[in-house]
């Protein structure tokens, strides 16, 4: 999922997100796996799915290529 950087910070990604979950919530899915880059110009991604209740799982390391690992975030879904 990516959200045109002239749109970001008005909530589009957060919508997105919120229906994304609504639906697979409501087809039986428990859980939710994203993945980012750690390069450092996706940190706001990181931020973005910390606020939304999403928590690091796992990194893998140089995954991308070196120095740019692979990271994994996850969220529960519904109740």
């Amino acid at each position: 999922m990516a959200v045109d950087p002239a749109r970001q910070n008005e909530g589009v990604g957060t919508a997105l997100i919120a229906e994304l979950t609504t639906r697979l919530a409501s087809a039986g899915n428990r859980v939710l796996i994203v993945e980012t880059s750690s390069l450092e110009g996706y940190t706001a991604t990181q931020a973005f799915y910390a606020a939304l209740g999403f928590t690091r799982e796992a990194r893998i390391r140089d995954f991308y290529e070196d120095g740019n690992d692979k990271i994994v975030l996850w969220k529960r879904l519904g109740g």
